[in-house]
C-alpha cells in the first residue's frame, strides 16, 4: 500500500512538472508572436520561435491547399477569391500592421 501511494505521488509531481513546462511553453509562445517581452527581450528561446513560426507554415500551407484546389479544378475563380480574402482577413487580425505616426513639425 505504502508503495502505490509513493508511485502515485511520484506521478502526481512528474504530472505537474510536464504541466509547469507546458504553461511557460505557451507564454513564451504568446510573447514570441506578440514581440513582447522583458528587459533582455531581445533573446527569445528558439522553441518559442519555432511554435510561432507554425501559425506562419499554417497560413502557407492554407493558400497552398487553396491554390491546388483551383488548379485542380476543385474551386472556380469566385470561391478561390473568397477564400484567399478570408486567408487575408485572418491575417490582419492576427498581425495588425502598425504604422508609426509622423510627428507634424
Amino acid at each position: 500500500m505504502r508503495g502505490e501511494l509513493s508511485a502515485m505521488v511520484g506521478a502526481m509531481v512528474v504530472a505537474a512538472l510536464v504541466a509547469g513546462l507546458y504553461v511557460v511553453l505557451i507564454a513564451l509562445h504568446v510573447a514570441a508572436i506578440r514581440g513582447q517581452g522583458g528587459p533582455g527581450a531581445g533573446y527569445r528561446p528558439r522553441i518559442a520561435l519555432w511554435l510561432a513560426a507554425a501559425a506562419e507554415r499554417r497560413r502557407g500551407d492554407d493558400e497552398s491547399a487553396a491554390a491546388r484546389s483551383l488548379l485542380a479544378g476543385k474551386l472556380d475563380r469566385r470561391r478561390y477569391q473568397a477564400e484567399m480574402a478570408a486567408l487575408a482577413a485572418r491575417d490582419d487580425a492576427e498581425h495588425p500592421l502598425r504604422v508609426p505616426k509622423a510627428g507634424l513639425r
